[in-house]
C-alpha cells in the first residue's frame, strides 16, 4: 500500500512538472521537450502483463531526446507490482509529415519486493521454507510513432527485460538467483 501511495504522489509531481514543462515549451516556437502517458500490454507465455507508463524529457536537438520514465506493471503469476524507473533515450526522425517516428532505449532498475514462507514435508520432516524476491535490472528498446501536436496519440512497440533477484531458503534448497521475464510490450496513449 505504501508503494502505491508513493507512486501516486510521484505521478502527481511528475504531472505538475510536465505541465510546467509544457507551458514553457508552448512559449517557444520549436518544441524542446516531450512526454507521454500510456497504457501498456505485454506478451509472454504465462506472464502476460498490463500497466501504465509515464515518460518525459528534453530534446537538446531535434533528433535526440533524454528523459526519465516510470512504469507500473502487473504480471500474471507474479504476486506484486513491478515498478521500473529508467533513463528514457530517444532518437527522433524529424520530417515534414504529420507522423513522427522515433527509436527508444530505456536502461534502468525494476523495483519489486515479495516474501513468503511455506511448509513442506521432506523425508518425514516438516520444514519451514521461505522465498524472497527483489527487483533487478530493467531494459527495453523499440520503436514508436506519434501524431505531431499537443495531446496527440502515441504508439510504441518494445522488447523489455524485467529481472528479479530470488532467494529460496530452507534445509533442502539452494538459492535460485536471477529470474527474468522478457516480453514484447505495446503502448498506446497520449503524448504532450
Amino acid at each position: 500500500m505504501k508503494s502505491l501511495i508513493f507512486i501516486f504522489f510521484l505521478f502527481l509531481s511528475t504531472i505538475s512538472y510536465s505541465q510546467q514543462a509544457t507551458d514553457s515549451i508552448r512559449s517557444h516556437k520549436q518544441k524542446n521537450g516531450y512526454g507521454s502517458i500510456t497504457l501498456q500490454g505485454g506478451l509472454k507465455s504465462g506472464y502476460n502483463s498490463t500497466g501504465l507508463a509515464l515518460n518525459f524529457g528534453i530534446k537538446p536537438s531535434p533528433r535526440i531526446g533524454l528523459g526519465l520514465g516510470f512504469e507500473l506493471i502487473s504480471f500474471n503469476n507474479v504476486k506484486t507490482k513491478y515498478v521500473p524507473a529508467y533513463l528514457d533515450c530517444r532518437l527522433f526522425f524529424p520530417n515534414d509529415k504529420r507522423v513522427e517516428f522515433f527509436g527508444i532505449v530505456q536502461p534502468g532498475y525494476g523495483f519489486y519486493s515479495y516474501r513468503d514462507e511455506f511448509e513442506s514435508v521432506v523425508q518425514g520432516d516438516t520444514i519451514t521454507n521461505s522465498i524472497s524476491q527483489k527487483g533487478g535490472f530493467y531494459f527495453s528498446s523499440g520503436v514508436g510513432l506519434k501524431i505531431k501536436g499537443s495531446l496527440s496519440p502515441i504508439f510504441t512497440v518494445r522488447y523489455a527485460i524485467n529481472q528479479f533477484n530470488s532467494k529460496l531458503s530452507g534445509k533442502y534448497f539452494e538459492p535460485i538467483g536471477l529470474k527474468s521475464i522478457n516480453s514484447i510490450v505495446f503502448n498506446l496513449g497520449l503524448s504532450f
